[in-house]
């Protein structure tokens, strides 16, 4: 015999299987009083295995369908019934306070739609789910028509034909989320393996809601982390695009409308830059060729212009149209505009402006064909990607600026570097001829012009000569060698009037430059001039002139370049005139020092003649070799000697002097008493000093005696110290020489 659940082979004589207790058919009890037993034990077991079989299914409902509760709902009320003999079964939700009705079973169609028709509604103690969630316990009605039954019950037993139900709620922890409710034809309570049952169903429900709830969460999760990882993967290929086009930001804005376009399931995406007055389309993503030509053509306008990204640049905040056909907006938009975007099937809109520190500079609008279908997330993204617009412009911005400040630079490193070699050839060499060459060769250079000349005034002549070129030979060279430029003639003579600097553009427009070289210019290819008016200190020293073999304006950093190396150029000239001038003023100071060096030879002799014979006659007398003198006699015969002594040292010094200039001067060094030297000085000027009513005195230390130098020369450092200072003495005052010793010398 085998058994019907688990096909384990018996005896015919077996009972019960080995394998797993169930009844055998067939078998019959060796105890005839054991036969209602035998079959009460297989109705239990037979029920317990229905009941297993439901919960199986209902846990394989539950695993096939992690996303959906409604399945789940389905099994349960159809198992309820069935296996609790029911009229009806039913599942209620609870959601916020508000009772939902998901499900029911048995019963005539009329009688559900009727039940079902009462919900949704607040959860309250007037219904019989709402009585077991609020008190979180089963709730029975043996008898609905009983006088204590309550009148809600009555009226559903009446509504669905039962007499009595049984409700059990659905808990999560302490929580009640819902409830079951099955109901009888026939009034009587519920067996307690019928309440268990329930129970089991409850807690599969429950089971069935986490499972949804926690998918739900998970799907939600997923979908947030993969929108934001695609929002990273964008952003990353927006930053790698900013990172390879730090010149141009043209591709930054295609990636950013093409990325923002798939993000937020766009149907049409655009870019758009403010220049302060003008809004211009820039950037574009879902377009056919055909719509985006439309839509170009409809570009730029201005900021007031009726348009969501004109309107999000001038309000300086997003713009959200939910629905296109019934934004207030539609009537500021021209019937093309309207026509175009209806085309396009667009519906809902959103922009957002782009801001760099508190200035708006574009916005990015995104377009949809669905009815409010941009949510705070990709408001948030496209906030995001307008940043990163705004990233893109001001690294362009910065490395242009870094470009022509470098360009700038090194321009002017340039223009440093040629100054210095302008410089060094000034002061390496007084030819004229090479320190203008030189100038007008490294102007020309550095301007980017074709040809320079140099031209020096003549104040005398009133006329422009020419003193250096960059063209040393051909007509045009020799034209400018042979030809003075009168004052006022042509551009060049114009500039000794007004000195500004001027230019033609173009010498071949008849009557826009009047000169005699006019022929030879153009026949060497020149078109456009420039000339520099070279002044110094207000005065006219020359004019630098620049030719370009093409027409056009001169730029203005060219005009003031050569404005410097016009004052170099003033500069050399006027070295070479000084130069000259100097060269003539030594000259004459040789011929003048020529005569001076006859004229002291000449007086040397004819004074020391007659000094000597007083020198000698003095000493003569003060020797008393003739007779003898008095004292005061004697005094003044030895101021005399005295005097001519420092007369003829006068002389001596005239002609150290020149000895001086001749680079001949020696020193004669003897050992003579300073205090005796002092003495002799103080004599020589004592008379000047009493006139003014000076005192004075020496004070000589007693250490000072002796010194090796040349006599002659300190005697003349100290008469020269004492006749300043009675000189600048006022009267009255006193003077005081005062020798000493100093550092032990």
């Amino acid at each position: 015999m085998q058994c019907p659940r688990c096909q384990h082979e018996h005896s015919p004589k077996a009972n019960f299987c080995e394998g797993c207790g169930t009844p055998l058919k067939g078998a019959t009890p060796a105890d005839p009083d054991l036969n209602d037993e035998v079959a009460d034990l297989r109705r239990a077991l037979s029920h317990a295995l229905e009941q297993q079989t439901a919960t199986s299914e209902i846990l394989r409902v539950i695993s096939s369908s992690p996303t959906d509760v409604q399945p789940v709902f389905d099994t349960i009320v159809r198992s309820a019934l069935r296996l609790c003999n029911g009229a009806t079964a039913a599942v209620f939700r609870m959601d916020g306070g508000i009772l939902h009705h998901p499900a029911n079973y048995g019963g005539s169609p009329e009688a559900l739609s009727a039940a079902r028709a009462r919900y949704p509604r607040p959860v309250g103690m007037d219904s019989i789910p709402g009585i077991a969630i609020l008190t979180r316990s089963e709730y029975e009605v043996p008898d609905t028509e009983a006088p204590a039954a309550l009148e809600m019950s009555r009226e559903t037993g009446r509504i669905l034909g039962i007499r009595s139900l049984f409700a059990v709620p659905i808990l999560r922890e302490d929580d009640a989320v819902g409830a079951i409710v099955v109901t009888r034809r026939e009034p009587g309570g519920f067996a307690a393996t019928d309440i268990s049952l329930l129970k089991t169903f409850a807690d599969q429900a429950v089971i069935a809601i986490e499972n949804v709830r926690l998918f739900t969460e998970l799907q939600a999760s997923n979908r947030e982390l993969t929108t934001a990882l695609d929002t990273q993967t964008a952003t990353s290929d927006i930053l790698r695009v900013i990172s390879q086009s730090q010149t141009d930001v043209q591709p930054v804005f295609d990636a950013i409308v093409r990325n923002a376009v798939r993000l937020c399931g766009a149907l049409q995406g655009g870019v758009y830059r403010f220049d302060g007055e003008l809004v211009h389309s820039v950037a574009h993503d879902g377009y056919t060729p055909e719509q985006l030509q439309q839509w170009r053509a409809t570009w730029p306008k201005p900021v007031t212009a009726p348009s969501f990204a004109c309107q999000a640049i001038k309000t300086r905040s997003p713009v959200r149209i939910r629905d296109f056909e019934t934004a207030p907006e539609l009537a500021l938009h021209s019937p093309e505009t309207v026509a175009n975007l209806r085309a396009r099937g667009s519906r809902s809109v959103l922009a957002v402006p782009m801001f760099r520190q508190n200035e708006v500079i574009g916005a990015i609008s995104l377009a949809h064909r669905e009815v409010d279908t941009f949510s705070d997330a990709h408001l948030e993204l496209l906030k995001t990607f307008a940043d990163q617009a705004v990233i893109a412009v001001e690294n362009v911005r910065l490395f242009k600026e870094l470009e022509a400040r470098t360009a700038e630079l090194t321009r002017s490193v340039g223009e440093l570097t040629a100054l210095g070699e302008i410089s060094q050839v000034l002061s390496s060499t007084l030819d004229l001829e090479t320190v203008l060459t030189t100038i007008v060769s490294r102007a020309v250079q550095l301007s980017g012009l074709d040809g320079g000349v140099v031209f020096e005034y003549d104040d005398g002549t009133e006329e422009f000569v020419h003193r250096a070129a960059t063209e040393t030979g051909g007509t045009l060279a020799e034209a400018r060698r042979t030809t003075r430029v009168r004052r006022g003639e042509g551009m060049v003579g114009q500039t000794a009037i007004t000195l500004e600097p001027a230019q033609v553009p173009d010498i071949t427009e008849p009557g826009a430059y009047d000169s005699r070289l006019r022929g030879n210019l153009i026949e060497s290819g020149v078109r456009a001039i420039l000339a520099v008016p070279m002044v110094r200190e207000g005065q006219l020293i020359g004019c630098l002139v620049v030719s370009r073999n093409r027409p056009g304006n001169f730029p203005a950093e060219a005009v003031e370049l050569l404005r410097t190396f016009g004052t170099q150029s003033a500069l050399a000239i006027q070295n070479a005139r000084l130069f000259h001038e100097i060269a003539d003023k030594s000259r004459q100071l040789e011929a003048a020092s020529q005569h001076k060096s006859e004229f002291l030879a000449n007086m040397s002799h004819e004074l020391r003649t007659p000094l000597n014979a007083i020198i000698g006659f003095s000493e003569v007398l003060s020797e008393k070799m003739f007779g003898d003198v008095n004292d005061k006699q004697a005094e003044y015969l030895q101021d005399i000697l005295e005097s001519g002594r420092h007369l003829l040292s006068l002389i001596n010094d005239i002609l150290d002097l020149s000895k001086i200039e001749a680079g001949r001067m020696e020193l004669e060094q003897a050992e003579f008493d300073l205090p005796q030297a002092i003495q002799n000085a103080l004599t020589l000027v004592r008379e000047r000093a009493l006139r003014r009513g000076i005192a004075l005195h020496d004070v000589i230390d007693d250490r000072v005696a002796d010194i090796r130098a040349d006599e002659r020369k300190v005697k003349q450092v100290i008469l020269n110290l004492l006749s300043n200072a009675i000189k600048f003495t006022p009267e009255g005052g006193r003077i005081e020489v005062r020798p000493c010793r100093r550092m032990g010398r």
